[in-house]
């Protein structure tokens, strides 16, 4: 188990030793608080990979969902698909800046799955069980995002080039190509499928829906989908949706390089307020964007 009391590390073979504490120990995880008192330490470490530190944090995070500020984050979809990036922003916002959020938000908007890790490498520091939640969460949410984008993109298309105008039924038929329903038809079936675990929605619209709710309706309908079409289809739609991913990431790194240039991406380094880290999912984008905003005083 980790050790609360331990001191922060004062070099590299001290960081070595913290580490470790992020290991179970007689098939028992370590708390949150005790991941997180590891992680502060080990990020105060000369010379320390922070990314890694991150990933080997979150592979040892015993929480699949939680409360922070007010917010539900669901970093485990459906009981089998995970968001590490979503669990990295958290974690990275209870760091207190010590992370340099220039730097943590550019990593965490990244487009590549694996952070800028080898794909071994990822998955020796993530853990066999949360590497496969990331691949179910890649294809069942972030693919599916992209594919239904990829089809709505065709609907938009087919009808300017008919002579008439773009509209915004465009999504209910990319929905009806899809999965033979609307929108919010479909949003109702979700919720009467998941009504067991009520959250207390009443709808599509409901003010309180958070990033949980809408990826998990992604990732039922890209379950729905597979038990409903045939293995072909499903290839093709699946080849269809990364290659609109890819072009969407392609645009989204110009967008990011610019960010970048124009040091969009954190508040004033002469603003000594504490950071809010608040993650964003773009509706038809390939991901989330991280954005920064100062707490307000008082």
């Amino acid at each position: 188990m980790i050790d609360p009391t331990a001191q922060a590390c004062a070099g590299p073979d001290d960081a070595k030793t913290v580490s470790l504490a992020f290991q179970v120990t007689d098939g028992v995880p370590p708390s949150a608080e005790a991941v997180l008192a590891a992680l502060r330490r080990r990020v105060r470490c000369p010379d320390d990979d922070w990314k890694r530190a991150l990933l080997e944090a979150i592979a040892a995070w015993p929480l699949a969902t939680e409360i922070v500020d007010g917010v539900r984050l669901d970093y485990l979809i459906g009981g089998e698909a995970f968001d590490w990036r979503l669990l990295a922003a958290r974690l990275g916002l209870a760091l207190n800046g010590t992370i340099d959020p220039n730097s943590l938000s550019g990593w965490l908007s990244e487009t590549d799955p694996s952070g800028g890790f080898s794909d071994v490498e990822f998955i020796r520091l993530l853990g066999a069980e949360k590497h496969r939640g990331h691949l179910s969460f890649l294809y069942g949410v972030v693919v599916e995002r992209a594919l239904l984008a990829a089809i709505e993109q065709e609907v938009t298309k087919r009808r300017v080039a008919s002579g008439q105008p773009p509209t915004e039924l465009a999504r209910d038929e990319a929905f009806e190509r899809l999965y033979e329903g609307t929108h919010e038809s479909l949003w109702g079936e979700f919720l009467a499928e998941e009504k067991g675990r009520d959250r207390g929605h009443h709808g599509p619209k409901h003010e309180h829906l958070s990033l949980g709710d809408f990826d998990a309706l992604t990732y039922w309908l890209f379950k729905r989908r597979l038990k409903q079409s045939e293995p072909a289809r499903v290839a093709s739609d699946t080849r269809k949706g990364i290659n609109h991913l890819e072009h969407m990431r392609a645009a989204n790194d110009r967008r990011l390089r610019t960010l970048m240039t124009e040091g969009s991406f954190a508040p004033g380094a002469d603003d000594k307020r504490p950071i809010k880290m608040t993650p964003v999912r773009r509706p038809r984008g390939p991901g989330t964007d991280f954005r920064f905003r100062k707490q307000a005083h008082g």
